[in-house]
């Protein structure tokens, strides 16, 4: 990158101090202009090799910056609100999840029973035992997921009382 020389000017001066007319940059510069009124002519923003900062630049970026941080704050309250809505969610669901449990403990328990039944009755060697447990233990979770996601959805805190009253009586858990 080429070197480039800066000024930096900040003056109290009521007239241009940096004319155009006066001076002509023979290599690429910058000009940071931080008086009221400016010190440096607004003539050499059209120069290639000249960059042009004052009072009036620095607003822009000032403003652009703001309209970025603007619109970060409402996509960050979106992402909010639909994090908060998950959450809500989740929270909400979460509350059936001991009879979720019990239903899935209850499985545990018919699925063992029932293995121990076939077994001593068939006299299965252990990877037949092991195939056996899986079957009965996929059949019972088939048997159950449309019902777990019945309560899973269970739109209120009465229904939700409800349905778990419901599965306690049916199983008995």
């Amino acid at each position: 990158m080429a070197e480039c020389e800066i000024v930096v000017s900040a003056t109290r001066s009521p007239h241009l101090v940096v004319r155009r007319e006066e001076f002509c940059p023979a290599r690429k510069m910058g000009f940071l202009d931080l008086a009221a009124p400016r010190d440096v002519d607004m003539a050499f923003a059209e120069e290639e090799q000249v960059t042009l900062i004052n009072l009036d630049t620095l607003q822009e970026i000032v403003e652009e910056n703001w309209r970025e941080r603007e619109r970060l704050v409402e996509e960050s309250m979106v992402l909010i609100e639909q994090g908060v809505e998950e959450t809500e969610e989740w929270v909400f669901q979460s509350r059936m999840d001991d009879t979720i449990e019990s239903l899935q403990q209850q499985c545990k328990v018919i699925v063992e029973d029932s293995f121990a039944y076939l077994n001593r009755r068939m006299e299965l060697k252990p990877r037949e035992q092991k195939m056996l447990r899986k079957v009965l233990n996929a059949s019972l979770q088939r048997m159950l997921r449309e019902p777990i996601q019945q309560i899973k959805r269970s739109g209120t805190k009465e229904e939700q009382e409800e349905v778990r009253e419901a599965v306690r009586r049916l199983f008995q858990i």
